[in-house]
């Protein structure tokens, strides 16, 4: 029998590094299939699809990661809790944010550090040809919705829109 090392190496690496490397792959793996679609379908048609995409995906995702970590999403700030925890297990910690505004009823989040943003960058594109903020609008905007349909999300500031970071508001409606 021959002797595997895969196991050993990761064994042997830091579990933040692992998770690290394990988010910039997954983030990077998605941009290079949303560059490459996009370019085979035409900017217009995959922008639809995209969209649809990150919509069901967050439908699937938020429900299961509040049910894993057992949060009750009641209000403005327990949504920005599960939005971050969401995003923290599937961008790693390159994804930075702090909330500007927080009551009951409001809650605003703003995206200091995105690694979508820096992926796109990293593959050359430039912000007016990223097509990050649509998916972020659909998978979130779903996300809540399945796990709190009173609770609205809008996306209000966007990198690729030409602001110095991204900002999404939470509102509780009654």
């Amino acid at each position: 029998m021959i002797k595997d090392e895969s196991k050993e190496l990761l064994e042997k690496t830091p579990e933040k590094t692992r998770w690290e490397i394990a988010t910039k792959t997954y983030t990077g793996s998605v941009a290079g299939y949303d560059i490459f679609v996009g370019q085979a379908m035409g900017k217009e048609k995959w922008i639809e699809l995209h969209d649809n995409l990150w919509g069901e995906g967050g439908k699937m995702t938020y429900p299961q990661i509040k049910e894993a970590f057992n949060i009750e999403v009641k209000d403005a700030p327990s949504a920005g809790t599960l939005v971050g925890l969401v995003a923290l297990l599937g961008q790693g910690p390159e994804y930075e944010w702090e909330i500007t505004e927080s009551t009951p009823e409001r809650q605003v989040l703003r995206i200091t550090k995105c690694p979508w943003f820096n992926r796109y960058t990293e593959f050359g594109l430039k912000p007016e040809d990223m097509i990050c903020a649509g998916g972020h609008i659909a998978f979130v905007g779903e996300g809540i919705k399945a796990v709190n349909p009173k609770i609205k999300h809008t996306l209000t500031k966007a990198m690729p829109w030409g602001d110095s970071y991204c900002e999404g508001v939470f509102e509780l409606e009654e």
